[in-house]
């Protein structure tokens, strides 16, 4: 009833911050059916949920994206900088070939990296195609992490386990956040998710 005797500049400064509130009780917990906790442990130390989202892909749900830092950061260099442990994680929401998820890597580079920087990086580039190469199929439901593990560098794991070997590499795996964070992101709005909303 309230609402019948708002204008509509007023109901919308009213709606705003409940949309708001509604957005950041989402990050976590569940998301589409997909849990997503508050913390998670990376390098014996507990991280906490720093944002939460859908990705998409051709206007369908297809997968749910979290990142883990030991305190929130609102800008992506900052979670470039920080020296500690970090962890970016997908669930996936559709079913893929590995090459077809793989390529959805390489393109997020490529869009958020110089030719130079992908020239420093080739070498860790191969031990990244060898993770693929070892999986035929990427199925639904399947979660994906790259922990940052300081003194190992990336280890990759597929529902829990460890994926190829550690890469130790730090330009790269700037690199490969900036495929979610970067200027060119494979999903605007879920990078501004992963980034608490900013």
């Amino acid at each position: 009833m309230i609402f019948e005797f708002c204008s509509k500049r007023a109901r919308s400064l009213i709606l705003i911050p409940l949309v708001f509130a509604i957005a950041n009780n989402a990050m976590a917990g569940d998301i589409f059916g997909v849990t997503v906790p508050d913390t998670v442990n990376v390098a014996n130390q507990e991280l906490k949920l720093n944002g939460a989202g859908v990705r998409t892909k051709f206007s369908s749900k297809y997968a749910v994206a979290s990142l883990y830092l030991r305190e929130p950061k609102a800008t992506t260099e900052e979670i470039i900088a920080e020296p500690g442990p970090k962890r970016l994680s997908e669930v996936l929401m559709q079913s893929s070939t590995a090459d077809r998820f793989a390529e959805g890597f390489m393109s997020g580079m490529r869009n958020n990296a110089s030719k130079d920087e992908r020239t420093k990086v080739v070498l860790s580039m191969l031990k990244f195609g060898q993770i693929f190469s070892a999986i035929s199929d990427v199925k639904k439901g399947d979660i994906w992490s790259a922990d940052w593990v300081p003194g190992t560098g990336i280890v990759f794991q597929v529902n829990g386990k460890q994926a190829g070997e550690a890469i130790n590499d730090p330009l790269f795996y700037s690199m490969f956040l900036r495929i979610w964070l970067g200027d060119h992101p494979l999903d605007s709005t879920l990078k501004r998710t992963l980034l608490n909303g900013h």
